[in-house]
């Protein structure tokens, strides 16, 4: 009811060896974040009438839940929490450090892969250059499956499993865990992502005919898509 104030208190917390008090907790503090205050209102708004909607997508964001994933390009990502920190991919990991590393795998580019990730309930999973869609995760009230995030961090699952389209680019994809003190002390790696330059997902269109692959969908610029 109104008016009526509210305030929301923050802690910042330094728990090395993970976090959600999961871990030993060094050093803590908290303090005021905002207030709220609201006064009656002089005339009363009517909610206004939202309207469920559906937009067009760029192929390279493609709904991946019902694609077909070679068992070659499914891979179990496993980030465990005590040192030494890394990234370990189907049993075998490198601790990430002043001389180069072997990559966590070989990705071929224009196909979908599928990772079972353990461990990111503690270690925050960050990948450069493809986005990740959530297929597998339980009991979370943020990351939903079908969701798509650059960078996997739930506060109450600590598995899940993700696709990616490696779509167009080769070489190097990086990824880490970001938190800053763990990713400096070993817990990065990198995907090499083989073949020819500039290849999409050929099945793409067979998932979601509306997909676009050019820059914007093929309608007027500012019409509605």
């Amino acid at each position: 009811k109104r008016p009526c104030q509210a305030t929301w208190n923050f802690t910042a917390s330094w728990s090395p060896m993970g976090t959600l008090r999961k871990s030993i907790e060094l050093e803590s503090f908290t303090d005021t974040l905002l207030t709220i205050q609201t006064n009656s209102p002089t005339e009363v708004a009517e909610e206004p009438d939202i309207q469920p909607f559906k937009v067009r997508r760029p192929c390279y964001l493609v709904d991946m839940r019902e694609a077909d994933v070679q068992k070659s390009n499914k891979h179990y990502v496993n980030l465990p929490q005590l040192y030494p920190m890394k990234v370990s991919v189907d049993g075998v990991g490198h601790v990430w450090g002043h001389k180069p590393t072997p990559p966590l795998a070989q990705v071929p580019v224009g196909q979908i892969q599928e990772w079972h990730v353990v461990g990111v309930m503690y270690h925050p999973w960050h990948v450069h250059v493809n986005p990740q869609q959530i297929i597998s995760m339980r009991n979370d009230p943020w990351y939903k499956v079908g969701d798509f995030h650059d960078t996997i961090f739930p506060t109450q699952a600590g598995v899940a499993t993700l696709r990616t389209n490696i779509d167009k680019f080769t070489g190097h994809m990086i990824a880490h865990c970001h938190i800053l003190e763990h990713e400096d002390t070993g817990m990065m790696g990198w995907w090499n992502i083989t073949g020819t330059e500039g290849t999409s997902y050929a099945a793409a269109k067979s998932l979601d005919p509306t997909c676009y692959e050019g820059p914007f969908p093929d309608t007027n610029f500012w019409g509605v898509y």
